[in-house]
């Protein structure tokens, strides 16, 4: 077998009864993430919104079974997203219209969040949720060790962003810490006051809204932003997540909730909020209010982007899936009522 450097190979084996599935992911040498500044927010980009996207058609929006051993990105779903990424970052009309998104509050939240939606539209319901009710998370230590792990590395994910250690780096971190910490709290009150008691998931699910908020802004906005973004992503994300019932489309993992609408809050509020003896830029509240325009004219281009280029790639995949299989995307309600765990290890 040919030699593999292990800086540029990682290997993850994911063990079942039966099988082995071995996944492979390639990434970049750490020191070549200095000096590929277009490159690295593509490769960020692209894989992060797959990874968003093929864990909202995961098993609770019922992919057929071995869609589930998929290592991510998938290729079909890159195309978009490079586009995207360019005019964001690599001098497009996006940036030329001075769209302020320092780490991919449109490229990967609002893009991923919209992806997601349009994915429910096709995919449908799940059955139970189609019955009105309630379906959390099956383990609550699960969701907080992995909110904990996302955490810190939205660290990475952000401070990465500026490309270079330094003052840039040092205030994007900070501005990612203080929004998650604030998010946390808010959404536990706002839980407490409206359900009568707080809930760890509610903790949870605020810091990562409070994550999701600072993002695009966590190189342009100092403190103040940073406290202003993690008090409102609570609330917002909160109800935002209650539009499913309201709108009636079950999206399982909230990802339009959470990261779709979370998105759209940290564009407008990194409007309002840039500082200019952060970055350079500046918005509304410090003289340049035509910056809430441009903001929201980069969340509407991304969004309607999103969904439409979606939908181009899932409706023929479902439609051929559906010719092939009789049920589309969806797998058996037989599978669906075992549970797709266990319905597809058994047919593995």
């Amino acid at each position: 077998m040919d030699h593999i450097d292990p800086r540029t190979l990682t290997h993850t084996y994911n063990t079942y009864p039966h099988h082995t599935y071995r996944h492979t992911h390639w990434r970049t040498h750490p020191k070549t993430h200095l000096h590929a500044h277009p490159h690295t927010h593509l490769r960020v980009g692209a894989r992060a919104l797959s990874h968003l996207l093929v864990l909202f058609l995961s098993p609770r929006l019922f992919l057929p079974p071995p869609s589930r051993f998929l290592s991510p990105p998938s290729p079909p779903f890159l195309p978009p997203f490079f586009g995207q990424c360019h005019w964001e970052w690599g001098g497009g009309f996006m940036s030329s219209w001075g769209v302020l998104d320092f780490a991919g509050g449109d490229v990967v939240h609002i893009s991923s969040g919209v992806s997601g939606l349009a994915a429910s539209l096709i995919v449908g319901k799940r059955k139970a949720f189609g019955h009105g009710q309630e379906l959390p998370p099956h383990n609550i230590l699960l969701v907080f060790m992995g909110a904990s792990l996302v955490w810190v590395g939205w660290f990475c994910f952000n401070g990465g962003s500026a490309l270079a250690t330094g003052q840039s780096a040092s205030m994007a971190i900070m501005v990612t810490h203080i929004p998650a910490c604030a998010g946390g709290v808010s959404w536990m009150g706002l839980e407490w006051i409206l359900k009568g008691k707080p809930s760890v998931l509610g903790t949870v699910s605020g810091a990562i809204a409070g994550l999701v908020v600072a993002t695009p802004g966590s190189g342009y906005m100092d403190q103040t932003g940073a406290i202003v973004s993690g008090l409102t992503s609570g609330p917002v994300c909160y109800f935002g997540i209650t539009l499913k019932h309201r709108l009636g489309y079950d999206d399982a993992l909230d990802a339009f909730g959470v990261h779709g609408i979370g998105g759209i809050w940290g564009g407008i509020v990194t409007g309002l909020m840039a500082n200019p003896e952060i970055a350079g830029a500046a918005g509304a509240f410090y003289g340049n209010p035509k910056q809430i325009g441009i903001q929201l004219a980069g969340i509407v281009v991304t969004m309607v982007f999103s969904f439409v280029m979606t939908l181009i790639i899932i409706v023929p995949l479902d439609f051929a899936l559906k010719a092939a299989t009789g049920r589309g995307m969806r797998v058996s309600e037989e599978a669906e009522d075992i549970g797709l765990d266990l319905s597809g290890t058994a047919r593995a």
